[in-house]
Parts: C-alpha cells; structure tokens; sequence
C-alpha cells in the first residue's frame, strides 16, 4: 500500500524520530487506588484515542515536520482546533516514575504570529534555561507547548479513574479541504485530482473555494493532478463564451432589461444638487452658494458620520437640525474673539467650517436644536446669520417644537434671505405656519414689508408636512388664511 502524504514526509524529512509514549497515572482511594494502578500495568496502554479524547498512546515527534492541534486548548491565545505550526524542538526528560524517556513540552513555530503569544509571556524563563550550551539563543516566536490530560473512567460507578497526559497533536504535512478552512498558508499545492479510497470524485464548487484561497497571493498557489491544467482552462474558456452567448440572447427578449435600456436612453438621472458630488469643489465655477440642511438626530452622536459625507462637507451653508444640544442660555453669534480657536462649542467643531449659530432648548432630555455652519471661506460679510425664534415663548413647549432661523447671502447684487425650519412631527401645520407668519413679520420679509426691499426668500428644512397636499386639505384652511394675512 502507497504510504500517505503524512508518513512519506516524516520519512523523507531528515532527522531523528521520537516516539513520545502516553502517561498514565492512576486515581483512586486506598484499595481503589491499588486497583487502578494495576489496570494501567496491564490495560492503559491499550485504551483507544477515542476513549481519551483522541489523545494515543504514541505520538510520532520529528523535527521539521508540521503539526496541528485538534482540540481546543486556549481560544484566546489562538491555540484551538485546526491551528497548525511546525515542530522545533523536542525537550526531553527521563520520567523515573517508569524509567521512561518522555518530551516533557514541544517548541514550536506557529503558522500565525499572533497564535501563543500568553504561552510566551507566561514561560519566558523557559527560553534562557533551554538554550544549549553552542549559545544558540531560542528564537522569540518559537512557543513552548505542553501536554493535556484527559481523564478516563473505565464504567460509571467505579470509584477510581485513569489519567493519560499526551500531546494533542497531529502530523500535518498534508490536510483535507475542510481541515484547512479558515486558515492562511505561506504556499499551498492542491491536487485537483480529488477522489475518495474508492475511486469517486469528491470535488465541488465549495472546496475548489477553500482550497485556492488559502494564500495570501497567487504565486504561492501550486496545482497539480491527473487532468491538464492547460486543457481545463481552454474548456473553462469555451464554456464561458457558451454561457455568454446564451445569456446575451435571453437578455435581448428580458422585459425588464429592455426597460432599463429605454430609462437610460429617455430619462438619464441627472443630479440637481452638484455639491453630493465627489467633485463638486473642484469644478466649482462662477457665484452659487449650496445649501445643505439635515435631521442629525443627536449632533454630539452622529458627528463623525456628518464629517465622513462629502456632501455635507462640499456645502457652503450646512443646516442640522434636531441636534440635541443644550449648550447655551440663548442662541448668539459666535464672538470674534473665539473664531479661530476650538474652544467655543468645541465638542461640535467641524473642520473648514464655523459653527455661526446655535439654536437650541433648556429643557432636559431635549432631542431639538438647530445649528448653522458657514464655510471658513465665506466672508461673514458674504453671508451672515440674522435672527431666530429659539427666544420666543412656547417654541420649546411639549411637542409643539418649531425653529425657525434667518441667514442671508448676495450674490452678483442681489439679496438673497433663507429661511430654515424644523417642525416636530407632532406639531400640527396650522401651528407651523402660525409661527412662520409671525418669524417672518418679526424680520419683515412679509409682503408687505419685503416690497420695497425685494429679497428673495426661501423656506427650507425639516417640516415634516406635505406641502403639496396643502391646497386638497380643507381642515388646513385656517393654515392658508393665517399665512397669506
């Protein structure tokens, strides 16, 4: 019979072979203790793998070769099941117990750094102590690996039970599909000729998978087998152009890929708001100003996110609101003396951008509060903040919440006035237009008022209504009367 892959390696490889012999101790009471002694005289070497946890009597040493573990012994430190490294050295000592040479621990060299490490640290007195006397130093990453104990009791209800203390490991030279899952290698060569002992093919899709991405790179990726990999890709290669040619003849009569093609020939989406693009402030021309304005939902959790969009970042006004802040008695301009120094609202600064106003209620566990960020670049004599209504009486009354601010801008001689609001989803539209009304009378940007001036004013922001569906609501009639007085 064909040796395996494992023991054509252990012979192959140079070096001596040891042959470490399980431990037996016997544990029990008195006569229970004298009775177990005996059964591991006579019986204990025989005990099978099976019945100790899949520790044998023997276990074959060689250095050089490749091991794995196949029981957990620390998830932790990386020592668990299918870890894999190559043995080192063997420390041996004589076990006066039966005049036996056994390995008392194992160096070894695992695969992955990172595995061992509390091994390391907790023997790094071994290190020293071991080196021989030639002063060859044991290298660092080497990791001292000692024996498990599995206890056997022969029957339930017997008072004493045996001990084997063994090394639960494996001669790995080579493994199976599964085995290596979930492992990284220096190099792997896989036999694409995969059959069972009786002749089957046992290859899939899924272990095909496992077995080429065990490498980190291609080069270190060795194939080889009983079929030509030169035949196997031009089969793969005709099958493909096969597949091609089918699925571009179903594509032709699919509806729903006709009417993709249609959308892109007839209706190509076309983005009105060219500041949530990645480019926007490289191909800026000519005097706009952009305006972004979004629910944050708590400023002070969602800041790193609110930095992260370029969107919000390629704004010239950026507008959050429901920030959950209660950071001043009232809503005031930033001084001057502070602009330049993160020391005024410093936990909400945001790079190339000054926080221009801060709107915000007293209240406890308050989630509203809007804020205003102007770019470094504009001038606070381009664009400056107004007015708002964090001052005014019952903005900041149970659901009722209505924020209203002011900033404005010129542009090529024109004035220009925005209005931002956020309206409480609780808070009724008659109530949101009531308090617009009356913010807009307040700054005279009312009909009347605004005549003269002619500024162009906008609303926006949060307002959570439908204001298309203000004209087919006759319960909101009192909304229309009230803003258009």
């Amino acid at each position: 019979m064909r040796p395996s892959t494992c023991e054509y390696q252990l012979n192959k490889k140079p070096g001596d072979l040891f042959k470490n012999l399980a431990k037996h101790v016997a544990k029990g009471q008195g006569s229970d203790q004298i009775t177990a002694q005996e059964y591991v005289r006579s019986h204990a070497a025989s005990l099978s793998a099976e019945k100790c946890a899949g520790l044998g009597n023997i276990v074959q040493l060689k250095e050089g070769i490749q091991y794995m573990l196949f029981s957990n012994i620390d998830v932790s430190d990386g020592l668990v099941n299918g870890t894999t490294g190559t043995l080192k050295r063997i420390q041996k000592y004589l076990d006066t117990s039966d005049n036996q040479i056994r390995a008392e621990f194992l160096w070894f060299e695992f695969d992955e750094e990172s595995v061992g490490v509390k091994l390391r640290v907790k023997y790094a007195h071994l290190y020293n102590a071991h080196s021989n006397n030639n002063q060859e130093v044991i290298p660092r990453n080497w990791t001292p690996f000692f024996p498990s104990t599995v206890s056997y009791r022969i029957r339930s209800g017997l008072k004493w039970s045996v001990e084997r203390i063994q090394f639960p490991i494996t001669i790995a030279e080579a493994l199976t599909i599964d085995k290596a899952q979930g492992q990284t290698y220096p190099c792997v060569a896989f036999d694409l000729n995969q059959t069972s002992k009786r002749g089957v093919k046992t290859m899939n899709k899924s272990h095909l998978y496992v077995a080429l991405s065990r490498v980190r790179r291609v080069e270190d990726l060795y194939l080889f087998g009983a079929q030509s990999i030169v035949e196997g890709i031009k089969h793969q290669f005709a099958n493909e152009a096969t597949r091609r040619k089918i699925a571009e003849e179903q594509a032709e009569n699919d509806s729903t890929n006709k009417e993709m093609k249609r959308m892109q020939a007839e209706c190509p989406f076309i983005n009105r708001f060219r500041f949530t693009e990645e480019t926007y402030r490289e191909k800026k021309k000519g005097p706009r100003v952009s305006v972004c304005i979004h629910n944050v939902a708590n400023l002070k959790a969602h800041l790193g996110c609110v930095q992260a969009d370029f969107g919000m970042m390629n704004a010239d006004v950026l507008i959050l609101v429901e920030t959950a802040t209660r950071t001043c008695e009232a809503s005031i301009e930033m001084p001057p003396r502070a602009r330049n120094e993160n020391t005024y609202y410093g936990e909400y600064w945001i790079n190339n951008f000054r926080l221009v106003n801060m709107g915000s209620s007293r209240r406890e566990g308050a989630k509203n509060g809007c804020a205003l960020y102007v770019r470094k670049s504009i001038e606070s004599s381009q664009l400056a903040f107004l007015a708002d209504n964090s001052n005014r009486a019952g903005v900041y009354d149970g659901n009722k919440v209505c924020e209203l601010g002011l900033f404005g801008f010129r542009i090529n001689g024109k004035d220009f006035r925005v209005i931002y609001a956020y309206n409480h989803p609780k808070s009724n539209l008659e109530n949101f237009y009531r308090e617009l009304k009356a913010f807009m009378v307040e700054n005279k940007l009312d009909i009347e008022n605004n005549r003269e001036k002619a500024h162009k004013v906008y609303v926006i922001g949060d307002i959570n209504v439908n204001l298309r569906d203000l004209a087919e609501q006759n319960s909101n009639s009192n909304a229309r009367v009230a803003l258009s007085n």
